[in-house]
């Protein structure tokens, strides 16, 4: 394979790692060397960007679930779902993603979602 053939593969796979989606609108046929290049060098920013972010989201979401003034809330897209298994998953591949943490003590006493779920602490 030649250069070109591995940014075009590089890009193909990396815009779907972070977007979800394969580019196929890209006429790779009309970038030259040096704009697929750039392509990937964004693309790769970008993995890396997004790594970090999780990186740190799991470190925040464990630190919280030791923290007893921090609640620790399983996404309300998973609703229903066995919180059980997502936390054991969570912990055992480390992706801490459909976890959000709330602090009482660091939101505003007027957030009406901050009272609702100081609330469901209580019960």
């Amino acid at each position: 394979m030649t250069e070109r053939d591995d940014l075009i593969s590089y890009i193909w796979d990396a815009y779907k790692d972070a977007n979800g989606i394969r580019p196929r609108w890209m006429d790779f046929a009309s970038m030259s060397i040096e704009d697929l290049r750039e392509t990937a060098d964004r693309l790769s920013d970008e993995i890396g960007r997004q790594i970090r972010e999780r990186e740190e989201h799991a470190a925040e979401v464990k630190a919280a679930m030791l923290d007893p003034d921090a609640i620790v809330i399983l996404d309300p897209s998973w609703a229903g779902e066995d919180d059980q298994y997502y936390l054991e998953q969570a912990i055992k591949y480390g992706d801490y993603s459909m976890y959000s943490v709330y602090r009482p003590t660091t939101a505003p006493a007027s957030n009406a979602m901050a009272e609702a779920f100081t609330n469901a602490r209580k019960r």
